[in-house]
Parts: C-alpha cells; structure tokens; sequence
C-alpha cells in the first residue's frame, strides 16, 4: 500500500514539475507566435516598408512602458512634439528603481527634457529601423500566466493633407495614423525600445542641467 502510495506521489509531483517548466518557458516567450487571433493590425502592415501614411509624416507622440505587479509602472519613455513650436519636444523618461527620486511623500519623480524636434525624429528614425507597424496588436504567451509583466508602446503620427480635411473638427485632428502593440509576458523579439530607452537617457545625460523632475502622479 504504501509502496503504491508512493508511486502515486511521485508521479503527481513529476506532473507538477512539467506544468512548472512549460509555465516557465511561456513566462519567458517573447515572439508570441502561438497567438494567431492576434494578428497584424492592418494587412498593408505586413509590408517591409513603412506603409505610405507614416512614411514622410512627422513623428509627434512616442510612448512605452513596462509595468509589474506594483503601483506604479517599471518604467516609462515619452517623447511630444511641442504643438505651439514643433522644432522642439518634450521627453519625459522615468525608472521606478531609480534612487533619489522621490517627493516628500515618497512618490517617484520623472525627469523631463525640452530639446530640439531632432529628438523625436531620430525616434522615428530609430522605429522605422525596427519596422514597428509590423508588430502584431498583442502577444502574449501559449499558456496564461497569471503574474509576471505587462508592455506597450504607442506612436502618434501628423496627418495627411486627405486626412486634415476629414478630421478638421475632431478632437484627434491633431494626430494622423497611430500604431500601437503591447502584449502580457510575451513581447516581439526586438531592441528597438531598449535603442530608444538608451537614447533619451543618453540625451538626458548630456544636458542634465536643464532636467527637471515632477511627480508621476502629476502625468
């Protein structure tokens, strides 16, 4: 009897153990491939080009964030054209484990840049490079997983002349074609937001005079 029970035991916990491998590995699945219902956002996306609605549109909004299981998010870049003067942005880049970066009431601070537009259109330049609007409109892993993380990026692009007329009364006149991605525990097997990330705290670096801090919560 106790020998059965044994062996009962033993082949429950190797079953355990394979559920905690595969559990694994999808937790660290980065393509996202088994997910077919998450496809491309639009069929021309598919292309190796830059579909001609953002191919010579500026670059006006540039946002991704990885979030955990705590308050606030790990991390964060963001990049705006200014709209009363385009030649220039605002980046705002904020790291949750950053030391010294909290008010008096120990909420985490961003750093905030205004620079040349030279900025965000190198981020531009930098996204064509990673052929972003390829990106499927979610990833996640085969199997769910039920902690571990979350991302997402959008890009926000200036109008067409065809879609300034369509869109002169709308509250979103100000932007033309968007393209967006995210995914949970499973992202695209790609740099492009770490060449992005490592770029603006470049830029913050070598002008940290003229950084200024504010509250996440302000946002």
């Amino acid at each position: 009897m106790k020998k059965m029970m044994y062996i009962a035991l033993t082949i429950a916990a190797g079953i355990v153990f394979a559920g905690a491998v595969i559990g694994c590995r999808s937790l660290f699945h980065r393509g996202g491939d088994d997910n077919n219902d998450y496809d491309y956002q639009d069929p021309k996306d598919r292309t190796e080009v830059p579909p001609a609605d953002i191919a010579d549109r500026a670059l006006l909004y540039y946002g991704h964030s990885v979030n955990g299981t705590m308050r606030w998010a790990e991390s964060y870049e963001r990049v705006e054209r200014c709209e009363a003067d385009p030649t220039k942005c605002v980046v705002h880049l904020f790291t949750l484990y950053q030391k010294g970066h909290t008010d008096e009431n120990g909420i985490p601070m961003e750093d905030t840049l205004t620079v040349s537009s030279e900025v965000i259109d190198h981020v531009k330049d930098l996204l064509f490079e990673g052929q972003v609007w390829r990106f499927k409109k979610y990833y996640m892993p085969s199997m769910e997983v039920m902690d571990g993380y979350s991302w997402g990026y959008s890009a926000k692009f200036e109008m067409t002349e065809e879609q300034k007329v369509k869109f002169t009364k709308s509250k979103y006149r100000h932007y033309g074609r968007t393209l967006t991605s995210g995914g949970s525990n499973a992202r695209p097997d790609t740099e492009v937001f770490k060449k992005i990330q490592t770029y603006l705290i470049e830029i913050m670096e070598a002008n940290k005079d003229a950084v200024g801090t504010r509250s996440i919560e302000d946002n």
